[in-house]
Formats: C-alpha cells, structure tokens, sequence
C-alpha cells in the first residue's frame, strides 16, 4: 500500500508569529513630531489661562510654625500667660522716673554754675600785689649773654582775687622803651586768690633778650626789672634786682 502523507493540523490564528521590524530613524521622526504637537497644545492652553504656580508662603509659614510650636495648639493656656505677662506693664511706673531725673541734674548743674560764677571779688586797684624774680637764667656766647628764662613769684595780699597777664622786662643799660620785653604769664598765673602766692618759669620771647658789657657795664652785676601788669595796661608791682650775668645759669 502507498502510504498517505500525515496532514499535519494547521495552526491556529494566536499561533502565527510576526515579525516585526523597526526603523529607528522614523520612529524618532514620529516621536519628534508628538512631542511637537503636543508643546503646540499645551502653549495654545497656557496662553488662554495661564496656570496658578505660586505658593501661598503665609499658608505654608503659618504651618510651619503651628507645627513647631506646641503652645499654639492650647489656646487657653497661653492666652492667660499673655494677660499674666502684659499685667506688670501696664502698673510698671518707670514712665514716671525720667521726670525726676532731670530735676536732679538742673539742680547739680545750677548748684555748679553759682559756684564758678560766686568765686569772690576781682580787686582792680593794687597797692599789696608783690611781684619777685628768683633767678635769671642765661646762655653766654664769648663776648655776649641772652636772658633766656625768668623764675618769678607772684604773691596777692590784697583783699580779693586778682588777675595779672604779663611782665615787662628791662635790662641795664638798654633804657630804650623799644628795648622793653613784653613777657605773657601762664594760665595758673592769671587768677590769684586772696593770700595766695604763684611761682612759675617762664620763656623771654622770641628767643630770649640780648646783652652785652658794651652796654650793661660790669656783668657780675646788671640790673634786671620787672613791672606786673594786667590785661588793662595796669601796673599791679614792680621789681628790682641786680643779677650776675656773667656766667651761664
């Protein structure tokens, strides 16, 4: 017998394979233009009604702090503390201590000031004012001498305050009023009080006073004298004395 071929069962629709092939070229092309029209459709929306991306920060803020702060979530209890601690302000009295404060000061100040102001009496007319030269100090220079510095002593017997504010020297020999050397005090010099005595050492301007034996005779003994004055030109005491001129002092 011839044997027949088997009929071999034919395969069901789900069995069938397909083969699939992709071209990675198009399908980017594809995908390029999806994303192209959907970009198109989103703007087309956003311009109509633009989206809300703001955040609320006092929403978020307010949570923030509700979560960190317990108290928040008891409100009867802290609205007692507030009341406790607002209480001593309202009865604090330091709104009425800066009143008394000032008060205090304008009397320290007055108090002050009257005393300055009633220092005593200004005598202006002298007849006990003593006026005295201690030293006279000299440079030498071979065949000339300089009056560089005079130590004097002021010393007020009169009755009130005095003033003075300068001396006026003269030198032997140099009888010229020109000659005279007009020679400010110091401060602590220009107010005396009754009683008082005032010893200072004071530059003769502007580098010291000149002489020499052609004019003032024998050096071992010139005649130096000093006139006290006050700021007005008045003559308050007069000093004389030789001084050996000869050597530096």
């Amino acid at each position: 017998m011839v044997p027949y071929p088997e009929k071999r069962p034919e395969p069901r629709l789900l069995d069938h394979e397909i083969n699939l092939k992709i071209n990675v070229r198009s399908l980017l092309r594809g995908l390029l233009l999806v994303f192209v029209f959907l970009g198109v459709f989103m703007l087309g929306r956003w311009s109509v009604s633009p989206p809300d991306l703001s955040l609320d920060i006092s929403g978020v803020t307010g949570m923030i702090v509700a979560a960190e702060d317990p108290a928040a979530e008891e409100p009867a209890p802290a609205t007692k503390e507030n009341k406790t601690a607002t209480a001593p302000v309202a009865d604090s009295p330091v709104a009425e201590t800066p009143a008394v404060t000032p008060t205090a000061n304008t009397s320290a100040n007055t108090t002050v000031n009257t005393t300055v102001a009633e220092e005593g009496p200004v005598v202006t007319s002298y007849s006990k004012v003593a006026v005295s030269l201690n030293r006279a100090i000299v440079k030498w220079f071979d065949t000339w001498g300089k009056v560089t510095q005079l130590d004097y002593t002021i010393k007020n017997n009169e009755a009130g305050i005095i003033k003075p504010s300068y001396l006026l020297l003269s030198v032997e020999g140099y009888n010229d009023e020109l000659a005279k050397r007009k020679i400010s005090l110091p401060l602590s010099s220009q107010s005396i009080q009754p009683g008082a005595s005032v010893s200072k050492v004071v530059n003769v301007p502007p580098q010291g006073y000149a002489y020499s034996d052609s004019s003032t005779g024998d050096l071992h003994n010139v005649m130096l004298t000093v006139g006290l004055y006050d700021s007005k030109d008045t003559l308050m005491g007069e000093f004389h004395k030789e001084f050996d001129l000869s050597v530096p002092q």
